[in-house]
């Protein structure tokens, strides 16, 4: 069985990128009811950056 080792290398690989996409989104999510909780809904950017997640590039334009 020499090709196992590789095999289990590139499970480990796939569940550490679930687990960074799952990680990512949990803290979004954590975000948000942060917000919700204390209705501040217009600072989620804010909150986000806090949790130091990058907002994207269209941030502000539907408050011009």
């Amino acid at each position: 069985m020499p090709g196992r080792p590789e095999g289990i290398k590139q499970l480990e690989a796939a569940s550490a990128a679930k687990l960074d996409q799952e990680r990512a989104r949990c803290r979004s999510l954590d975000a948000y009811n942060y917000l919700v909780r204390n209705r501040h809904r217009e600072n989620l950017w804010t909150a986000l950056e806090e949790l130091d997640e990058t907002p994207p590039d269209e941030r502000g334009k539907d408050k011009a």
